[in-house]
């Protein structure tokens, strides 16, 4: 391969997978889930061949990159309209510990030892056990910690504050999720009631509902009502 060349296929890699690039979105970029990051990677493979792989004509390559970005668009279109597809794509938050209580359970199913729990809590400065109220183990390999009130700073609580603990998500892009309803302890006609009281007349007008352990109700609604 000459200069010439080589600098032909940079160009044209670059427009092409800068292209790509915002029609996936910033999502990729962030690595939000497992996917993202393989797809991520991928897409700089092929990208990297391109340019130096002689031996692989520049259509062929173009074409393989345009195939695989199309996949991940699609996928990730599917994870939006159908929420039993996207938790099966790109699984489900985990919680590891709830109430102050480990969850081995969970730990064993996210393969994690509890060095590993300790090194991500230390992370998120949380350095003993006994601070911490709940964590989560997101889609995306991080760790969501919430502490105790008595161990947050002064200047997100009050002297009598009670800690909202882990909400449950009722209903998403007007569906009602049947099985968080009913870990909340809560049926379809409370529901209907609520968000009749906040003004919703249905269901479908409902972007996302959720409530906390304290039973404090959030509700948004679609933008196109």
């Amino acid at each position: 391969m000459n200069i010439s060349e080589m600098l032909i296929r940079t160009f044209v890699t670059f427009f092409v997978l800068y292209i790509l690039s915002r029609v996936l979105g910033k999502k990729l970029i962030s690595r939000m889930t497992f996917f993202d990051f393989v797809a991520g990677v991928t897409l700089g493979s092929i990208a990297g061949s391109l340019i130096y792989s002689s031996n692989i004509s520049l259509f062929v390559a173009l074409t393989g990159l345009v195939c695989f970005a199309l996949l991940a668009l699609i996928l990730d279109m599917g994870t939006f309209k159908f929420l039993r597809f996207g938790k099966i794509a790109n699984g489900e938050p985990m919680v590891l510990i709830q109430n102050g209580m480990i969850r081995e359970k969970e730990m064993a199913k996210a393969h994690l030892t509890m060095n590993e729990l300790l090194f991500l809590l230390r992370k998120k400065d949380a350095f003993y056990l006994d601070e911490v109220d709940l964590a989560i183990w997101e889609t995306d390999g991080t760790l969501s910690v919430l502490k105790k009130v008595q161990n947050q700073p002064m200047t997100q609580i009050h002297q009598n504050a009670k800690q909202r603990g882990l909400t449950n998500t009722l209903i998403m892009d007007g569906k009602i999720m049947e099985e968080n309803l009913k870990i909340a302890g809560k049926d379809k006609s409370w529901l209907l009631s609520t968000i009749k009281e906040h003004g919703y007349h249905d269901v479908s007008e409902v972007s996302i509902c959720e409530i906390d352990e304290l039973d404090h109700v959030y509700i948004d609604k679609k933008d196109n009502k």
